[in-house]
């Protein structure tokens, strides 16, 4: 009786030290209580205090024992719960989905015919959390019904963090102002103290964090992030901090502080490496758009390489593969990821659209991808983001150029820059920008595009963008040289560019003036050379531009 007694002492003792964030308390009274005998319940506290402590061997022998033990007396239930907690360990500190889905299929089974109890609306948030990206609407779905679930049982931890859940799948699936909501509801419980397992609440904040990436609302994930970075100070959190770390680098990211990014990104991969081996993707995946961004094309691609099972390192190898000069790369591994993504998924089919219509464009398909488009233009219609909706924009002026419309080229692309800035996506508009800039040097309004591309360079070479700092800097080259050239061709060389202007080919224009094509090849050659133009449309539509006839 003494020891019984001493034993349950020692059990109040771990949970009442949980409550307080005393981890290293928990796991010292959880194991004084198993020293008095062994039972379910000490394993267990000593596996959650584990899990603070990130001692992947005893977190993982106390809670596969306490799952046995339950199943020995009987407590399904509790064995259950035990299970879905497994399925998480595993994928966190082990980086093992097999085993994580072998777990939650066993939780499944024993709950089966039992699903009036908050450990199935466990199970079903682990489900519904697996569903996603790929398949938004059934992950809301599942997570909506598990919080009915928490809120029926009274437990808030459930309840608040599915509710997140499903903001976050809602938000995927393009309703961003209905899941945005929930987000925002959830995460004030946080704030408020309402959650009583805190890596519960940390996950709350996360998903709202993600979501604001998802849809670019760089201004809310700014606002959450300092709260959560307190949130994981204030309880000694080093594993969702570390996380947290991640998800504010990759808002800084696009937001265009990269210096900040860079260091965020460095503790943040090297913290998950020593406490969730399982989630130091999150690091590299943001690592990698980073170095994509900053121009360190074979960094990024071998780190997208290396995890190219998740969707965004293969939009991340399709966006190198345009800016490399591949199109028909780019617009393959784009379609890739877009045939693993449902319809309903919007924010993502949006990022593989957009590159799909921009590959064809740059490989002169753009009119056979006008589906793509069509898609894209219907999706950012729907999701209330301004990133989003500048994306479509983007794409639309792609295909204009390609089809020689250049005023609406132009429309398109201002339109998309401006979008891009209000949503504090500096970089995209960046790329809206230099596009504008090659343009208008198509169109041959050489001044514009000129001031354009000084613009683009100077701000490519604030955010530190160095590809697209070399192709503003090369492409304001090439508008000097076509200025002076205007006044340089040569009278041969004008009285060509007038034959060019009629349509005429390379043969019919050596014909008329009684030379060879040969000869006429190498005057065409240096009027593009003087106008710093690269194609016959473009020395075409300056010409006309500028009173050649």
């Amino acid at each position: 009786m003494e020891d019984s007694g001493r034993q349950t002492s020692h059990l109040e003792m771990a949970r009442a030290a949980i409550l307080r964030g005393d981890w290293k308390g928990a796991a010292q009274s959880a194991r004084r209580s198993l020293g008095h005998g062994e039972t379910a319940e000490g394993h267990e506290l000593l596996g959650l205090a584990s899990w603070w402590l990130s001692d992947a061997e005893t977190l993982f022998n106390s809670r596969e024992r306490a799952y046995r033990l339950y199943l020995d007396r009987g407590e399904v239930r509790r064995a259950a719960r035990l299970a879905t907690w497994l399925d998480w360990d595993c994928r966190a500190f082990r980086g093992e989905p097999a085993v994580a889905n072998g777990w939650l299929r066993r939780a499944r089974r024993l709950l089966e015919g039992d699903h009036d109890c908050a450990e199935y609306g466990w199970l079903l948030f682990r489900e519904a959390s697996a569903r996603l990206p790929l398949d938004a609407p059934a992950a809301a779905t599942g997570a909506a019904e598990a919080a009915a679930l928490g809120r029926r049982h009274r437990d808030p931890d459930l309840e608040y963090i599915a509710l997140s859940l499903e903001g976050l799948a809602r938000v995927a699936a393009g309703s961003v102002a209905e899941g945005m909501q929930q987000l925002d509801e959830a995460t004030a419980a946080v704030v408020a103290g309402e959650f009583v397992d805190r890596s519960a609440a940390g996950v709350t904040c996360c998903y709202l964090i993600s979501a604001c990436e998802l849809v670019r609302d760089f201004d809310r994930a700014s606002q959450w992030c300092l709260r959560v970075r307190e949130y994981c100070r204030r309880w000694d959190h080093p594993p969702l901090f570390a996380v947290c770390r991640t998800q504010y680098a990759g808002v800084l990211v696009s937001s265009g502080e990269w210096a900040a990014a860079e260091t965020e990104l460095a503790s943040a991969v090297a913290e998950l490496a020593e406490l969730r081996p399982g989630w130091i993707s999150l690091g590299h995946l943001r690592l990698a758009e980073l170095r994509r961004r900053q121009g360190r094309l074979d960094e990024a691609a071998a780190t997208f390489d290396s995890l190219s099972a998740a969707p965004e390192a293969g939009l991340g190898l399709a966006a190198i593969a345009l800016e490399r000069g591949v199109p028909a790369e780019a617009e393959r591994l784009a379609r890739q990821v877009l045939r693993q993504v449902p319809r309903s998924n919007h924010t993502m089919r949006a990022s593989a659209l957009e590159l799909i219509v921009l590959a064809a464009a740059a490989g002169g398909q753009a009119n056979a991808r006008l589906a793509e488009l069509t898609e894209l233009e219907t999706l950012a219609t729907g999701v209330d983001s301004e990133a989003i909706q500048a994306s479509a924009r983007l794409a639309a002026a792609s295909v204009a150029s390609a089809s020689g419309k250049p005023a609406e080229a132009r429309t398109a692309l201002e339109e998309a820059a401006a979008l891009f800035d209000r949503a504090g996506a500096p970089y995209d508009g960046l790329r809206a920008r230099l596009l504008l800039a090659e343009q208008l040097q198509t169109s041959g309004a050489l001044q514009a595009a000129a001031a354009e591309a000084a613009a683009a360079a100077k701000q490519a070479r604030q955010l530190g963008a160095r590809s697209l700092e070399q192709r503003a800097t090369a492409l304001g080259r090439s508008l000097r040289a076509a200025s002076k050239g205007q006044t340089s061709l040569t009278p041969r060389e004008r009285e060509v560019l007038s034959q060019m202007v009629r349509g005429l080919t390379n043969r019919q224009i050596a014909g008329r003036l009684g030379v060879s094509q040969h000869t006429i090849h190498r005057h065409v050659s240096n009027i593009f050379t003087r106008l710093g133009l690269s194609s016959r449309a473009a020395a075409v539509a300056f010409a006309l531009r500028h009173g050649f006839d």
